[in-house]
């Protein structure tokens, strides 16, 4: 039997395609004003897998999608991801925060509010910023 298109779907169909429009403007505009390029990790794979929305899946792969290499965890990274967690940081927290030291991301963003809160107070030589945030200081 086909799918049948209805006014929710038609809608969810939309707001997603616009959606994707707009990440794709954001990180084509990242690439071009920031001479920047997206990392994506092991620890970000782990991650994915464990997401159980479907739509904040989509929306993840579609960035991840960016992504001109994968950081490796490494003995040091695995080593640093320990002193991070002794210091309070979750497993996969500390492993992102010790991927962007170990491999010296420029910014490690994330739109994990107390995780960048506490990456400040944690590591502050590394820059860790909201994405939304640091995409409006870089474009200005």
């Amino acid at each position: 039997m086909p799918a049948v298109l209805t006014v929710r779907s038609i809608t969810k169909l939309k707001t997603v395609c616009a959606w994707k429009l707009r990440l794709f403007s954001i990180f084509w505009n990242i690439a071009k004003t920031a001479n920047g390029s997206l990392a994506a990790s092991e620890a970000l794979d782990f991650e994915l897998a464990q997401c159980p929305d479907s739509v904040r899946l989509m929306r993840m792969r579609t960035v991840y999608a960016f992504a001109k290499n994968c950081l490796a965890i490494t003995e040091q990274v695995n080593i640093r991801s320990r002193e991070f967690q002794r210091q309070g940081l979750s497993c996969l927290d500390s492993l992102h925060l010790a991927l962007a030291e170990t491999y010296q991301q420029d910014v490690f963003l994330t739109t994990d509010d107390k995780l960048r809160r506490a990456a400040v107070v944690i590591h502050p030589r590394i820059n860790v910023a909201n994405p939304a945030i640091w995409f409006m200081e870089v474009t200005q």
